[in-house]
């Protein structure tokens, strides 16, 4: 993979991002950028992961409550990632029941992070998704249902089963 030069895979695990943004600041202090002069791309170009190019493809679970990644069900959403206290219905999942230990909170990419892919593949595997699934077929684009945002994104392919459908 040393020569590999048509692939990046990155890989989002537990990332909070605070010590990125922190490193990005203090290094646009020392290049002398003025505050006006900060922008969302200028503090792209400063982060570590500047100059990795947006996902080509982006793989989606969603929740029973129509959550996407962990967006959950809100009166607004993030743009980008973000600590999220988890709804009633995300911390019934067997995943979480099973921890071991207490999950209140996860960490999420925003719905802008994840609308940067050039596709999205959503993944509906389970029972309780049919009210998220018909989300994306009708005209609203609903909150309380994030994944409905997904009807929006042109790259967009839903992979399903039976049971999500509640057949």
């Amino acid at each position: 993979s040393k020569n590999n030069d048509r692939l990046v895979l990155s890989v989002g695990l537990n990332y909070g991002s605070r010590n990125e943004l922190m490193h990005a600041v203090r290094r646009m202090i020392a290049d002398g950028i003025k505050p006006e002069e900060v922008t969302e791309q200028k503090i792209s170009d400063y982060l570590f992961t500047a100059g990795v190019p947006d996902p080509d493809l982006v793989i989606l679970g969603i929740g029973r409550n129509g959550h996407l990644g962990l967006n959950e069900p809100a009166k607004e959403l993030e743009m980008s990632a973000h600590r999220v206290k988890l709804d009633p219905v995300t911390l019934g999942h067997e995943m979480l029941t099973r921890a071991g230990k207490p999950v209140s909170e996860g960490v999420t990419l925003g719905i802008g992070e994840l609308f940067r892919g050039k596709r999205i593949l959503l993944l509906a595997d389970g029972e309780g998704k049919e009210r998220g699934l018909a989300s994306l077929k009708n005209d609203l684009l609903d909150t309380s249902c994030p994944v409905s945002l997904l009807k929006l994104h042109p790259g967009l392919e839903v992979f399903v089963n039976r049971e999500s459908f509640g057949l």
